[in-house]
């Protein structure tokens, strides 16, 4: 079951607001110390982590200056604990100005908040019904996706044990990939046309590389077939770019694009207007949603 939820501001790490039951708890007292590290050092973590104790787990998630903290017994299924958390996260966005947070100077300032943690915790510890399953396995589904960081009793025992500094040890090695939210119908869409463009380039490219081999009074067709050639690579990459996150990726998307409009124009005196216009359609369609692809930075909304 969840023991306690806290709730903190990220930047300096001053607890705004906490449930106030199980205070007493022997799993609550053990593991107070490790919440407060993770209250005061949210910023050196990933946005979503979670935390192995002895009978227990700590989850929390961060975005928007505001740290949460779950506190659960152990068997306590890990889906339900970030549902929970991000629930939790959503209304204290939703009930306090984003400026009031950042004014606030006393700590637990916003204890009245614990109202609202007392209904979620309520809500995730009672019987689950199947709307909640449904959620459930989504959020499962988004988990294995992108998975919280491990975060070691170690590394905050080290933090506990030297708390006038910040160590390297708090800081995790290794972060998790930046990955994107799934593709759509239209985003495969995309896809598709591109590798259809490339397909038309490359036959069009070797086409006129062949007749300009047999006959040398066709100076211009190797050009031609280079250029057919170089489009058919820039429609795969557009690919590439749909489906990585890769430096600089905003600006090789323009850089793309540009490429491939000079392409079509440059071959438009070869080709008729539809196809033209086809090419053409399918590079902006394609730098649409490639510039457009959000990344996951957050938990998607549920509805519990």
């Amino acid at each position: 079951m969840l023991l306690f939820a806290l709730v903190a501001r990220v930047h300096d790490g001053v607890p705004l607001a906490a449930s106030t039951d199980l205070s007493h708890h022997p799993l609550v007292s053990d593991a107070q110390k490790y919440v407060k590290i993770i209250s005061k050092r949210a910023s050196s973590f990933p946005d979503r982590c979670a935390v192995q104790g002895n009978g227990y787990h700590i989850y929390f998630i961060t975005a928007l200056n505001v740290c949460c903290v779950a506190l659960c017994e152990g068997g306590f299924p890990y889906a339900t604990a970030f549902a929970f958390l991000h629930d939790l996260q959503k209304e204290f966005i939703t009930a306090y100005d984003p400026r009031k947070v950042t004014s606030i100077q006393r700590p637990y300032a916003l204890i009245e908040f614990d109202m609202n943690i007392q209904k979620l915790k309520q809500k995730y510890n009672g019987r689950t019904t199947p709307k909640t399953m449904s959620n459930l396995v989504t959020m499962n589904e988004e988990l294995a996706l992108r998975p919280p960081h491990r975060v070691e009793l170690d590394q905050l025992e080290a933090v506990f044990g030297n708390s006038g500094s910040t160590p390297n040890t708090t800081r995790p090695t290794v972060r998790p990939n930046r990955q994107f939210i799934p593709l759509n119908v239209p985003g495969y869409l995309a896809i598709v046309l591109n590798v259809v463009c490339a397909i038309l380039n490359l036959t069009r490219g070797m086409s006129v590389g062949h007749d300009g081999h047999f006959d040398h009074t066709l100076e211009s067709a190797y050009i031609y077939g280079g250029v057919f050639m170089a489009a058919a690579f820039l429609c795969l990459y557009q690919i590439y770019l749909l489906r990585q996150f890769i430096p600089w990726r905003r600006t090789q998307t323009f850089l793309v694009m540009a490429c491939l409009l000079l392409c079509n124009f440059y071959t438009s005196d070869i080709r008729n207007h539809v196809q033209v216009v086809f090419h053409v359609m399918v590079t902006g369609y394609t730098t649409f949603f490639v510039l457009n692809r959000q990344l996951i930075g957050k938990l998607p909304e549920y509805s519990v």
